[in-house]
């Protein structure tokens, strides 16, 4: 798990990573939001994970600005000034893309060279 510099909102990337690695950076990023909420038994939402997602996706475009970037959402739910954040991502080419409840994203397992892609 990453660790703070003591404040909540500014992440040490770096020691994300296992020491002794210099892991290549890759070429894309998917992120999945509302999964397993706002259903049947649990219709709420948390009202964080939108946010941080715009701010990694923002982060990552910091660090990488040719990474190709993807936020999948149900209902993109920023609040605030948060608003101004999920411009400037989209401004950054972040692509967001809406789905609807009937037609959920899957994700499978793949594998190139007998090895997972997912690193």
């Amino acid at each position: 798990m990453a660790r703070t510099n003591g404040s909540s909102r500014h992440w040490n990337w770096k020691s994300a990573l296992p020491k002794g690695t210099n892991r290549p950076w890759r070429q894309s990023l998917v992120m999945i939001q509302c999964v397993g909420c706002r259903e049947e038994g649990k219709n709420y939402c948390s009202r964080v994970c939108c946010s941080q997602s715009i701010k990694n996706a923002l982060k990552l475009k910091e660090l990488k600005p040719e990474m190709e970037v993807y936020v999948i959402y149900r209902d993109m739910r920023t609040y605030g000034f948060k608003e101004d954040y999920y411009r400037e991502a989209s401004n950054r080419d972040v692509k967001f893309i809406r789905y609807e409840p009937t037609d959920k994203p899957l994700v499978e397992a793949a594998t190139e060279g007998g090895r997972p892609i997912i690193g």
